[in-house]
């Protein structure tokens, strides 16, 4: 019964029309005693669960200090602990900034040196065409990322380590009957694991060695996407000829001398998205974008590669914890949520 777009409003006889439920007397007088009851109730559960949240959050706050400080199986369990609940995005997160500070696996003096394998990645580079130098180039302390890595590591640009690109997918029209040319969407990748799901048919022709085609160990990265999103990583592990990508993503890929599991952690990582995101073009908007030149720009530290695999193999550890967390943590929502409608339906009942 308001009038009125930008600011409505009711008038008095509107108000007036407003039709009332009105039980005797008594019963209005036990129903308001009723309702002044629960609501105090809530307000004792309201206040109750403002003070459990906040313990929960310093214990979790604490455990994960803790564990960045030091590592150890015991103080991981207090990451994973049934008192308390840490957001599984903050695990991940912190998951993969240890791992990438070295804190996750131990040094092995036995590892080859990082510049062996370096050595060998400027040699395929060179038979590549890809550069002409002749010594490898280590980045200095300015132009690495804000956080300390072991002795035996170095730090290097991801255009150091790559073989190919980056380079630019396609996006022409999709059609809705299959074709024998499947390009991704931005959702293939967003979440920053490969989801093949996610694809559309479009209808062109191309040769078996068209560089437009996915290859095993090809690094995808979101070129545009919300800033929440641009640069986002993600690796392709498949057969080859199944998928091309579109234009809103550069593919790049490494040499095999590293392992590409450890670089998308590396790249995953909070520093590095935080790299590329402050050098996206048109933040204000709702594309922003990043460039090859940025992409190959981004510093990343290199382990031995004997070491990166060990981390992976614990971060995929981790991970797999945080998944089944984040499954009991959504099923015990789903039983509260449940519990909640019950004991209202049963207050609705009674009254």
């Amino acid at each position: 019964m308001s009038a009125g777009t930008g600011q409505p409003n009711v008038n008095g006889q509107a108000l007036g029309r407003l039709e009332l439920p009105l039980p005797p007397l008594a019963e209005q007088k036990r129903i308001v005693a009723k309702v002044d009851e629960l609501m105090a109730l809530c307000d004792r559960l309201e206040a109750q669960q403002q003070q459990r949240e906040t313990r929960h959050t310093a214990l979790a706050h604490a455990s994960l200090t803790r564990f960045a400080d030091a590592p150890t199986p015991a103080n991981l369990e207090l990451l994973f602990h049934k008192a308390y609940a840490i957001e599984p995005g903050e695990l991940r997160k912190s998951i993969l900034t240890l791992a990438v500070q070295g804190k996750l696996v131990s040094q092995d003096a036995n590892d080859e040196a990082v510049e062996n394998m370096l050595l060998r990645i400027l040699e395929e580079q060179r038979l590549l065409k890809r550069t002409m130098a002749s010594s490898i180039r280590i980045l200095v302390a300015e132009g690495r990322l804000e956080y300390e890595t072991p002795e035996s590591w170095r730090w290097l640009t991801l255009e150091d380590i790559s073989i190919f690109g980056p380079t630019n997918g396609i996006s022409p029209k999709s059609v809705e009957y299959e074709t024998p040319v499947r390009s991704l969407t931005l959702s293939a990748t967003t979440s920053g694991r490969f989801k093949a799901e996610h694809c559309k048919y479009i209808p062109m022709e191309l040769s078996t060695d068209s560089d437009l085609w996915l290859k095993d160990g090809d690094v995808l990265v979101q070129r545009g996407n919300t800033i929440d999103y641009v640069g986002v990583a993600a690796v392709y592990h498949g057969a080859p000829h199944q998928f091309v990508y579109p234009d809103l993503m550069m593919k790049i890929r490494v040499s095999s001398e590293v392992d590409v599991d450890f670089i998308h952690l590396a790249m995953s990582s909070e520093p590095s998205r935080s790299f590329l995101r402050a050098r996206a073009s048109g933040t204000s908007g709702s594309m922003p974008k990043i460039n090859q030149v940025t992409l190959k720009s981004l510093p990343l530290p290199i382990p031995p590669l004997a070491e990166q695999k060990r981390i992976v193999a614990k971060v995929e550890q981790l991970m797999g914890l945080v998944d089944r967390l984040e499954a009991q943590l959504a099923e015990s929502r789903a039983t509260a949520t449940a519990l909640l409608e019950a004991v209202v339906a049963e207050l609705s009942a009674a009254a």
